[in-house]
């Protein structure tokens, strides 16, 4: 589901950037206010919580590849000739981290989507997470909205940091992503630091191996007070 990765994608960059997440967290608290919450219409106010959560989505776009789109005449760009009836595929990623469109695209740089002469959000032609055109996704402002809002409240009640090993979460260019069993252990740590009333019910499932497992891994999520 490509909102739930792209929120798993941010709180890993802000894992790495505990800098950035405190600077997240305070706007965060100050626009929820003493309710502790945040609603539909306070996301004016987290400037910064949506230039975090879009360079996110820059860096790490979940559809890398955009809506195959066709030439309706004959065409040339930049020297290449594209016949009509040809098929154009967007390549999202690669535009993303394209150094004519990007100061360091490979780094992490909320600020680089704030206007420092507004302090508001600055759009970019070239940031595309939810593909281009016409054919361009349809729930981008939903999306963006649930990202935001599931967001703040686990920043509200949670500190998001890495564990130790954290180099092997961030492999290089020559390593094989494989599927492992470390997806579904991630999950558990929420299930349990969310599941304390319904401890009984989950015994059946959750051997003392498993619990054990859990108890380590949940160091690593600070709960805030």
């Amino acid at each position: 589901e490509t909102s739930l990765t792209s929120l798993r994608w941010i709180l890993l960059d802000l894992a790495q950037n505990q800098d950035v997440q405190e600077l997240v967290y305070k706007e965060v608290s100050t626009v929820a206010g003493e309710q502790n919450l945040v609603t539909l219409s306070d996301l004016p106010q987290l400037v910064f919580t949506q230039a975090a959560m879009m360079e996110s989505l820059r860096l790490h776009p979940v559809v890398p590849l955009g809506v195959p789109h066709g030439a309706t005449k004959d065409l040339v760009i930049e020297g290449y000739h594209i016949p009509a009836g040809t098929m154009l595929i967007p390549l999202i990623a690669e535009v993303h981290h394209d150094t004519s469109h990007w100061t360091a695209p490979d780094e992490y740089r909320p600020h680089r989507f704030i206007d420092p002469s507004t302090n508001q959000i600055r759009r970019h032609s070239s940031f595309m997470p939810f593909q281009t055109g016409r054919r361009a996704c349809p729930g981008e402002d939903h999306a963006r909205m649930v990202m935001l809002l599931y967001l703040t409240q686990i920043l509200l009640h949670y500190k998001m940091i890495l564990p130790g090993d954290y180099a092997k979460y961030f492999p290089n260019e020559d390593t094989t992503i494989k599927q492992s069993n470390q997806y579904s252990n991630d999950e558990k740590i929420f299930d349990a630091a969310n599941s304390t009333t319904n401890s009984d019910k989950n015994n059946s499932n959750i051997n003392q191996q498993d619990n054990s497992e859990i108890k380590q891994k949940c160091d690593n999520i600070q709960i805030r007070s």
